[in-house]
């Protein structure tokens, strides 16, 4: 099924996440410069990253200049077509995240923006647990459905026909915890929030994820 928002107004993609002051990746990149600097994933190592619905490649690109290896998974051919002049060094799988060997693990997997686009998320998480190798780390940065500048965008996008599924952040912690991830949450603003997952074969999904204020 065609987009109109990523197959028609690709080129337009990202002076629309410019005027939606949605270009700003900064808190990704500290948890992965943090990540690094406490060799959490052992020695210092560029890490193998994938970038779920990387689109344009504007995070990836970012990511690249920090040394690490990354792959955007993300169906859109036009947009990823964007991230590869930006980038020729990323690399890119046009697939949806369901349809994604196994293999290779990923040490770190991004969800930024696009978690809210996903309509079986439960399934979509043990996808990536499927895919993250053990201690590695999930990143999911998404809109908090009752913030008003979210509810905007979230108009927006179903202006242009895009079904979307908002989800609390507490709401993702708990689905998160089902699929075997010890999390956390920290809130980047009103709109914006970070859930942080951590994965590990010998971690209780009974735990309550710990709430964060940033």
């Amino acid at each position: 099924m065609t987009s109109i928002l990523f197959d028609v107004f690709y080129r337009s993609y990202d002076n629309f996440m410019k005027t939606f002051r949605l270009d700003d990746h900064e808190a990704i990149l500290s948890q992965i410069r943090a990540l690094a600097a406490k060799g959490r994933l052992g020695p210092p190592e560029p890490f193998k990253i994938a970038d779920i619905g990387g689109g344009t490649g504007v995070l990836a690109h970012s990511l690249l200049e920090l040394g690490h290896d990354v792959t955007i998974i993300d169906p859109a051919q036009r947009m990823t077509a964007i991230a590869k002049e930006r980038n020729p060094r990323v690399t890119v799988i046009n697939e949806a995240l369901a349809k994604v060997s196994p293999e290779p693990l990923y040490d770190v997997i991004i969800l930024r923006d696009c978690f809210h686009h996903i309509a079986d998320q439960g399934p979509a998480l043990s996808k990536l647990s499927q895919i993250l190798q053990d201690d590695g780390l999930l990143i999911i940065q998404d809109f908090s459905p009752n913030s008003l500048r979210a509810q905007l965008l979230f108009t927006l996008e179903r202006c242009l026909l895009e079904k979307i599924y908002p989800i609390p952040s507490s709401d993702l912690a708990a689905m998160m915890a089902r699929a075997g991830f010890s999390s956390t949450i920290i809130r980047l603003n009103s709109r914006d929030y970070l859930a942080i997952g951590t994965k590990s074969s010998k971690q209780s999904t009974k735990e309550k994820p710990a709430e964060v204020e940033q």
